[in-house]
């Protein structure tokens, strides 16, 4: 079951509901409830974007993404607050009218909105950082869902999660740090959730709406966690700061994810593009490794190309990040001639066809309008198909497959520099 829940979206094309933060991520996995816990609370900082934002709402998914979209395990019970930390006070949402909202497995939610004056604000104000607050109820032993990585949402010093029984009072109309009650559990983050996608509408002029699709390398793996001045993967680091502000982004990625899995089940992650403006991915190492060939990679990516234009606001910009090397090593990955290309990704093998078919169609209908070419960071700049050397142990990767934080953060400059020249 897909189902969109609470009041609808809409307006005139100046007032479209669009991603107007970052803080937004999907939920990758689904936890077996050893403890017997019937709920969890998190605190998720949001940053909004670079230009001041009327109202902000925030979209709640019972379900997850592994090989295509999954439901959840068992019907959840959501409340959700936002938190302003200077002067504190926190505000709680409502869904329809009513203070919680009841989710089925597979179906998702949108708050009803927040106007900036119920902060007493005329507006909230460009970069700001608020907090959501979020508390979700399930059975007794019930199975659940959360995001990925806690640091991604919660960067140290900034948040704290607690996940216990049904025995204690709701925190989310508070303020502050939360607090462990007894029988549960402090810093039970990666089982807990948080807001999908952050989504409001902008006062006056829009900022980019960046939706980030892909593989555990668009989502940061083998990067530093997120502690939003530094790390979170190369597109993270990226778009940091553009102009002097955070690009809104709502990551989708997932690791071992691939573009074939799209058919599997994409109904949620479709319903998000309606509130972006740009897209980036990294699909075709996953799909190439695991014996697609390289046209029907290329054909699986245009899905998804397709599916975000037809849904996007405005032109719907697709950018798109070639296919990495992928080696296995007997020196730790130190030098050039001790490491050898797995199948597909040597030089003339499909990786090269996938990347070249790809930039061959940058412009077209039925193409990206633009490519960052991270392999200038990631791959030497002889042997094309092998990760660059320094002579150290691991220096590129730390398993043939991952760049390591080093090369994320020399990808970062190029995202930086390409997404200071996207426009809406």
């Amino acid at each position: 079951m897909n189902r969109v829940r609470a009041c609808a979206v809409g307006g005139s094309e100046s007032l479209l509901y669009a991603i107007v933060g970052k803080g937004g991520i999907i939920c990758d996995s689904a936890y077996t409830n050893t403890s017997l816990y019937t709920r969890g609370e998190r605190r998720s900082r949001i940053i909004l974007g670079g230009n001041p934002v009327n109202n902000i709402r925030l979209v709640y998914a019972n379900l997850y993404v592994q090989a295509g979209e999954i439901n959840g395990p068992n019907t959840i019970t959501i409340e959700a607050g936002l938190e302003r930390t200077s002067p504190a006070q926190t505000v709680l949402f409502t869904f329809g009218g009513q203070p919680t909202i009841t989710l089925a497995p597979g179906e998702y939610a949108i708050t009803d909105p927040i106007p900036a004056s119920a902060f007493s604000l005329t507006e909230y104000p460009a970069s700001m950082e608020l907090i959501a607050r979020t508390g979700v109820t399930f059975d007794s032993g019930g199975t659940f869902i959360g995001n990925p990585t806690a640091t991604w949402v919660n960067p140290s010093g900034q948040s704290g999660v607690v996940g216990f029984t049904g025995t204690s009072s709701s925190q989310i109309s508070g303020t502050g740090a939360l607090t462990t009650p007894a029988g549960g559990a402090a810093n039970f983050h990666s089982v807990l959730q948080g807001p999908q996608a952050v989504i409001g509408q902008w006062t006056k002029n829009r900022d980019i709406s960046l939706m980030v699709n892909g593989t555990s390398i668009a989502t940061r793996l083998d990067d530093v966690n997120d502690t939003w001045s530094s790390g979170g993967g190369y597109i993270i680091q990226g778009t940091r700061s553009v102009a002097s502000r955070t690009i809104p982004t709502v990551r989708i990625s997932r690791s071992s994810e691939n573009a074939s899995h799209w058919a599997n089940g994409a109904t949620f992650r479709k319903f998000l593009m309606q509130y972006c403006t740009h897209y980036i991915d990294d699909f075709g190492t996953n799909d190439l490794a695991t014996g697609r060939t390289a046209a029907q990679a290329l054909a699986d990516k245009q899905t998804i190309w397709a599916d975000f234009k037809a849904r996007a606001i405005g032109y719907g910009y697709i950018i798109n990040t070639p296919v990495a090397p992928r080696v296995t090593s007997t020196d730790s990955y130190a030098t050039l001639a001790n490491q050898t290309p797995v199948s597909g990704f040597a030089t003339g093998a499909a990786r090269d066809t996938l990347n070249s078919s790809v930039l061959a169609l940058v412009g077209a209908s039925n193409g990206p309008d633009e490519i960052i070419d991270t392999n200038l960071d990631w791959a030497d700049s002889v042997s094309l198909d092998k990760f660059p050397v320094t002579g150290a142990a691991n220096y590129a990767t730390d398993d043939g497959v991952h760049p390591t934080a080093t090369l994320h953060t020399a990808a970062a400059s190029r995202v930086a520099t390409a997404a200071a020249k996207w426009r809406i």
